[in-house]
């Protein structure tokens, strides 16, 4: 934690939330849904700031996986 004026601010996941009892849940984070062809048929990405989210959502997933066992982490994908 953090001290500023006097308030402790989280610096952490491990400070902010209680990983008994929280989850963290991607939805459709799949290629389809980000890029696009462009008519020179190159892969553009649809959103400018998609790899800076993607970025931090791997250092958020990164962290959430170092404060959880292993046996509390579960990965589903429906591929239909």
């Amino acid at each position: 934690m953090k001290n500023v004026f006097g308030k402790q601010i989280p610096s952490s996941i491990a400070e902010l939330i209680n990983p008994s009892h929280t989850a963290l849940v991607l939805v459709d984070f799949q290629n389809e849904f980000c890029k696009q062809k462009s008519p020179e048929g190159e892969e553009v990405l649809l959103y400018p700031s998609l790899e800076a989210t993607i970025a931090n959502t791997k250092r958020l997933l990164t962290e959430v996986r170092q404060t959880r066992s292993p046996d509390r982490i579960r990965t589903t994908y429906n591929l239909t």
